[in-house]
């Protein structure tokens, strides 16, 4: 299998896609809560839930921008290992058990980096939509991403580097035809990459 991965230069202003989906599940919940330690009665406890204005268990908030993010790596359009600058989110509705869920997101703008030009930085509008169509979490997802070596201080190119492998876009692959800056996912952001500079 062929992963195809970007670097920023490959991006457009306007590329949208679709995700792969998730099926959320009582024991996926439960899961979340005993990772995070959050059992608020809720998510776990079937009674409790009923008996409270959801009706019935609910996701934890987070537990959807947590799915958000790793469907966003299982898609098609994927960038280059890169580092996470910040989410902005909203809940909007309820995730609950049974809830098939997808995201949509889009290159919603960006920009070569300040400081450093071998980086460029793109902002994600993303929504979390489940099976009826309804959006239930929405926000923006900013990452600097790794620019092409022959393309810094220019305009983004047309070329994509390929490697093969199972893995995604935040993971490295031996195949990678290009090199690329390798670093850990998230780094505080420098002075010029914070949200009001977009």
């Amino acid at each position: 299998m062929t992963i195809v991965e970007r670097y920023w230069d490959n991006a457009r202003e306007g590329d949208e896609c679709r995700s792969p989906t998730y099926t959320v599940t009582r024991e996926r919940i439960q899961a979340y809560a005993d990772l995070t330690g959050d059992h608020t009665p809720v998510h776990v406890d079937e009674e409790y839930a009923a008996a409270s204005h959801f009706g019935g268990i609910v996701a934890h908030g987070l537990f959807g921008l947590a799915i958000a993010d790793g469907l966003k790596t299982q898609s098609d359009y994927r960038f280059l290992p890169g580092m996470s600058l910040g989410w902005t989110w909203d809940f909007r509705l309820p995730i609950r058990v049974d809830d098939v869920l997808h995201v949509v997101f889009r290159v919603g703008s960006m920009r070569a980096s300040r400081s450093r030009p071998d980086w460029g930085i793109v902002v994600l509008p993303t929504e979390l939509i489940n099976q009826h169509g309804e959006v239930v979490q929405r926000g923006e997802h900013r990452l600097m991403v790794p620019r092409r070596p022959e393309a810094r201080g220019t305009e983004p190119g047309d070329t994509v580097a390929e490697r093969t492998g199972a893995g995604h876009a935040g993971v490295a692959g031996a195949g990678t035809q290009r090199s690329a800056p390798r670093s850990s996912e998230t780094r505080p952001a420098e002075p010029d990459d914070s949200a009001g500079e977009r």
